[in-house]
């Protein structure tokens, strides 16, 4: 028998979603994010092309010459000379020494070396006393110039240290220049400069007699 009527019908509650439509959902949303996969590989492309950039670079720098100068202080004896390979004046203490073991003319000395791969010609070496700027064509303790320097090699410009305290104490005098700083500058045949590290000359360090005396080399 079927009945008609207006009752209120009761609320048939909705079903809950089933597992296969949450399945589908999840797998939606993963599939929709972007990937960072090819951020990454672009990052380690622009690293790799700055890598090898840099490497170009430095094997470039590393063909061509590299010249090093190394300024020290020492003292010249009888057909020799001792040096400090350090970029400090000696110690009144170790002037001494030197001078019992027969080197009592105290000189500085301008080390050059060619660290590169490509020779290069060392046309001269000045020394910068200050303001003033003294040139010595050769020394019987140093090299003569303009010096071939090739890869790996190195030479010496030697300068009695009498011509420099005599420069310094001309700037004190005249120019009212009190520095005390010394500086190798060579000149290379490319027309480049190299200068090295100043090195401070002490007021007692001012040798008694010129260089020269005992190792041939007189000042000027």
């Amino acid at each position: 028998m079927t009945f008609y009527g207006s009752a209120a019908a009761t609320p048939t509650p909705s079903p809950a979603p089933s597992v296969s439509v949450i399945i589908k959902v999840v797998q939606l949303h993963t599939t929709s994010a972007p990937s960072s996969a090819p951020l990454v590989v672009a990052i380690i492309g622009v690293v790799l092309s700055v890598a090898a950039l840099g490497w170009q670079a430095y094997t470039f720098w590393r063909a061509g010459h590299r010249v090093r100068v190394q300024l020290n202080a020492g003292a010249v004896g009888p057909g020799n000379l001792m040096s400090f390979s350090r970029s400090k004046f000696p110690t009144a203490t170790e002037m001494a020494q030197m001078a019992k073991q027969g080197f009592t003319a105290p000189i500085l000395v301008a080390v050059i070396r060619n660290d590169g791969r490509q020779a290069v010609t060392v046309q001269q070496c000045n020394w910068a006393a200050g303001p003033v700027t003294l040139s010595l064509p050769s020394s019987p303790f140093g090299d003569t110039f303009p010096r071939r320097l090739e890869a790996g090699d190195s030479c010496k410009a030697v300068i009695p240290l009498a011509m420099v305290t005599v420069a310094l104490g001309a700037n004190a005098a005249v120019l009212k220049s009190p520095a005390r700083q010394v500086a190798a500058v060579v000149d290379l045949g490319t027309g480049k400069t190299v200068r090295s590290k100043k090195l401070e000359i002490p007021p007692e360090a001012n040798p008694k007699t010129p260089a020269g005396n005992s190792g041939g080399q007189s000042a000027r």
